[in-house]
């Protein structure tokens, strides 16, 4: 009198590879799963997410995330995937943007000094501006930086959107950046050298300032914008 209701086939370890494939060429794919039966899926995708569970570790050692409930994977999308995608973004089109603010005054000046090669920095303190002058305000905004307060960003589905849109991280920003830089060198360098150097007078003798004066004062002024330009870039944590 009872029927007994059949079980679906599970999909085999070829089938979810394929299909990871197939959806592969046509956008940026997720998988997620908690089996051995998973492991070709979630490496056949662009991320994969192994669930710790009774089935064993198969599936989380093969994945790049790894989470112990299913429910976790909003706040992992959601919250962490969202603000890491905007930090990673403004990292690298930054790192474009201050470097451009350090190499280009000394290219500008080659054109005043007939391209002989003379430098306008100290070797030193130019290996510097890397390692110590600029490197510690960026890598504690990476870290630490938060657009929007984590219970709110996970109830506005809409503010994902920009990831899947490629709206912070795109060959537009990334020469606006760029641009940005090069622009704010010029200014440093015509401010520092053509207007020091001609108006600006030593008490030795009345003798204009040299270039190593205008070089340092150029120097100092990068190091200055290029960390203020990246309190402009980091918002304060908001509500909503």
């Amino acid at each position: 009198f009872f029927q007994r209701k059949r079980r679906p086939p599970r999909s085999t370890q070829s089938r979810s590879s394929a299909a990871s494939d197939v959806y592969k060429r046509q956008a940026i794919t997720l998988a997620i799963g908690d089996g051995a039966n998973d492991v070709n899926m979630i490496v056949a995708a662009h991320v994969g997410i192994g669930i710790k569970g009774l089935e064993g570790q198969q599936a989380a050692r093969a994945s790049d995330y790894a989470i112990g409930e299913f429910k976790i994977l909003r706040r992992l999308l959601m919250y962490h995937g969202r603000e890491s995608y905007r930090r990673n973004s403004n990292l690298i089109c930054y790192n474009f943007f201050k470097n451009m603010q350090m190499v280009l005054p000394p290219f500008w000046f080659a054109f005043n000094n007939g391209f002989s090669g003379v430098r306008i920095y100290d070797s030193y303190i130019f290996q510097m501006f890397n390692i110590l002058y600029s490197s510690l305000p960026i890598v504690i905004y990476s870290v630490f930086d938060e657009e929007l307060i984590t219970p709110k960003l996970e109830n506005i589905p809409s503010a994902y959107i920009q990831g899947m849109k490629d709206e912070l991280f795109n060959a537009k920003i990334l020469w606006r950046w760029i641009l940005n830089g090069g622009l704010q060198a010029l200014a440093m360098f015509l401010g520092s050298f053509l207007i020091m150097e001609a108006n600006f007078y030593s008490g030795d003798g009345g003798f204009t300032n040299d270039m190593w004066v205008s070089g340092m004062t150029a120097y100092s002024g990068l190091v200055i914008l290029c960390n203020t330009c990246l309190l402009y870039t980091s918002p304060s944590p908001r509500d909503s």
